[in-house]
């Protein structure tokens, strides 16, 4: 089994771990870049950059509305 530890980024308050991360689409060539992902192990999602999706060539599945913490909610 594999372990990663990641450290914190002390930036956030409080602080995050925080990783290097790269990103591929099914199909699709990996992305030369890595980007900085903030580590949530409780999320009920993943959120990315649009642009990021569209340099990966990601294809749009579907819409879906999204409600934060405020409570108004959007289409994604």
């Amino acid at each position: 089994m594999n372990v990663f530890t990641y450290p914190y980024d002390t930036t956030y308050q409080p602080p995050m771990p925080v990783a290097d991360i790269q990103l591929q689409a099914p199909g699709r060539a990996m992305l030369p870049s890595t980007f900085p992902a903030l580590l949530d192990s409780g999320a009920d999602g993943t959120m990315v950059p649009i642009d990021l999706l569209e340099a990966a060539e990601a294809r749009c599945v579907g819409e879906a509305r999204l409600r934060g913490i405020t409570g108004e909610g959007i289409t994604a």
